[in-house]
């Protein structure tokens, strides 16, 4: 697998696509990945976001790095380390290593942030 760094700017835009974001996240992630030095600015990144399908083999692994402990208001709940993508005054969206989420705030039980 190549490293971000190896990725020409469409395969690497195609990898930030795949993560479910949108184009305005999914341009930060970019320039992340690039370590804060885009060969492209976002309207030629938005071009591309336009051309790549954001699909991804299987054996491409993508970043996680979780930033809060999850633990849901249902019977049989368990914690589950999440990176949050976007909190609102309703809902708290989601990933994990094991895909997408959102969960109504009603039914947070807790959510720890994860020292570093």
């Amino acid at each position: 697998m190549k490293q971000f760094n190896e990725m020409n700017t469409e395969e690497l835009v195609n990898v930030v696509k795949s993560m479910g974001l949108d184009a305005q996240s999914s341009f930060g992630q970019f320039v992340k990945a690039r370590a804060l030095r885009p060969e492209i600015g976002m309207k030629e990144f938005r071009r591309v976001w336009d051309r790549v399908p954001g699909v991804v083999s299987p054996e491409v692994v993508l970043p996680f790095n979780p930033t809060h402990v999850l633990l849901e208001n249902f019977p049989g709940a368990v914690k589950k380390e999440i990176e949050i993508i976007k909190e609102t005054d309703e809902v708290i969206e989601w990933r994990s290593r094991f895909g997408r989420g959102g969960t109504p705030l009603q039914f947070v039980k807790s959510l720890e942030v994860i020292r570093k």
